[in-house]
């Protein structure tokens, strides 16, 4: 009988900006930096905090995005909590409006234009240029048409 094979954290993400150089020589560098930043920021804080956001809807795609462990795009603090778990796309598209609305308040709609990233589908297509530069793991079968499963913009206000 062997011994189970020791599991092994991933590497630690590359720094910021040799990410973003790699997505803009790939010509990839579809949004911003600050854009990015801040996405990769939203999952992060929504991967390590008790979950006020709704799980995903009944008959919902199940790709799930996995945040890349090691230092946040603050620092090292934080990094075991960091180290929560998977989000749903609907789970990161109302983490997304959430605190977009938080930080950006009336500015939200012209931040948002500025970037380029107007809808759930924009998001999931951050999210995956995340995912090509190794700032976040994502699940095999992830794919930005399960964050579009949301249809309602990011600039208009959701209807309860």
């Amino acid at each position: 009988m062997t011994a189970p094979e020791p599991r092994h954290a991933p590497p630690p993400p590359p720094p910021w900006p040799e990410a973003y150089a790699r997505l803009y020589r790939e010509g990839r560098a579809d949004f911003p930096p600050a854009c990015l930043r801040y996405v990769e920021n939203v999952v992060r804080q929504a991967a390590s905090t008790p979950s006020p956001w709704s799980p995903p809807v009944s008959g919902q795609a199940s790709g799930v995005l996995t945040h890349r462990d090691g230092p946040g795009p603050e620092g090292p603090e934080g990094t075991e909590a960091a180290a929560a778990g998977s989000l749903s796309p609907a789970m990161v598209v109302s983490a997304f409006r959430a605190m977009t609305q938080r930080d950006f308040g009336p500015l939200r709609e012209d931040v948002l234009r500025q970037w380029g990233l107007l809808t759930p589908f924009d998001l999931g297509r951050a999210i995956t240029l995340l995912g090509r530069v190794d700032r976040l793991l994502l699940d095999e079968g992830d794919d930005p048409i399960h964050y579009a499963m949301d249809t309602v913009p990011f600039t208009e206000e959701r209807s309860s």
